[in-house]
């Protein structure tokens, strides 16, 4: 099935006895894709003419079954050596975000996800006090590695100076906790990059 005809089904559950294609079709043209529309915030899907609260709920709620089911491997265990997994989970649970958010991946030692600790930003940027993150981290049992990641809602996958000197900052602070931070991770609409690998600041 086409991507519409995806959304049309979903949507004939919530708007009964009309024609919901054209609002399918206009979901996925107001927002890009169909990832896009299922990962974008209520109050935005909202704004689209024919889209009532139940409609956003409904769509919000395949969103976060499939983050559930999607976090479930990783919480068996994440394969470091194809991240391609990992990557599509990132990007779907994070890149739509209204404002830039970081979230730490905290994972132990057989590589299994413990819990996912979220910090917000204002005015698109993420400030990650030292303190709160390192009473975050210790309020979580068995951590041995981090895995960082945060958007970028204006779209460009390009690490600024600023991502680069977090990037360092954090993996400074938790090389004094003895956790490794195993990459750091931009993410938008339009893909996933590595901070680490892009900076040269990785660890070979």
């Amino acid at each position: 099935m086409a991507d519409h005809e995806l959304l049309e089904l979903l949507l004939c559950y919530a708007i009964a006895r009309k024609d919901v294609k054209p609002l399918a079709k206009n979901l996925l043209h107001r927002f890009g894709s169909l990832e896009a529309v299922f990962a974008a915030q209520p109050e935005k899907l909202m704004q689209v003419d024919g889209i009532g609260k139940s409609s956003a709920v409904l769509i919000k709620l395949i969103m976060s079954i499939a983050l559930e089911l999607m976090s479930k491997p990783m919480r068996e265990g994440i394969d470091l050596k194809n991240p391609e997994k990992l990557q599509k989970f990132l990007m779907f649970n994070c890149f739509n975000a209204s404002g830039e958010v970081c979230d730490l991946l905290l994972i132990d030692h057989n590589c299994r996800l413990l819990e996912t600790i979220s910090f917000s930003g204002k005015n698109q940027s993420v400030f990650l006090s030292p303190d709160d993150l390192k009473f975050q981290i210790s309020l979580c049992r068995g951590v041995r590695q981090v895995i960082m990641v945060h958007n970028h809602p204006g779209g460009t996958l390009q690490p600024s100076k600023s991502d680069i000197a977090a990037t360092i900052a954090v993996k400074n602070i938790l090389n004094g906790m003895r956790i490794s931070l195993i990459d750091h991770f931009i993410v938008t609409c339009n893909g996933c990059v590595s901070v680490m690998k892009t900076s040269g600041t990785q660890e070979e």
